[in-house]
């Protein structure tokens, strides 16, 4: 099943995974804002897949697993 959270709640999920990531709230607002992540809109809350913002992130790594 795929993992649907708000923006606070996928960086914590992150951070949880990968105690070290550099990724911030406003940097994945970014993303989201610039249609590079799926998001889709709960009133004015965004939701993300935290398994589409991980893949979009390994492949901005060239493939490196975040954990």
């Amino acid at each position: 099943m795929t993992k649907v959270r708000t923006i606070k709640e996928t960086i914590k999920e992150l951070r949880a995974i990968d105690p070290g990531c550099q990724l911030t709230e406003w940097q994945l607002r970014q993303l989201v804002k610039e249609e590079k992540i799926p998001a889709m809109m709960a009133g004015k809350k965004a939701l993300l897949s935290v398994e589409a913002v991980e893949r979009y992130l390994e492949e901005q790594l060239g493939g490196e697993r975040l954990s």
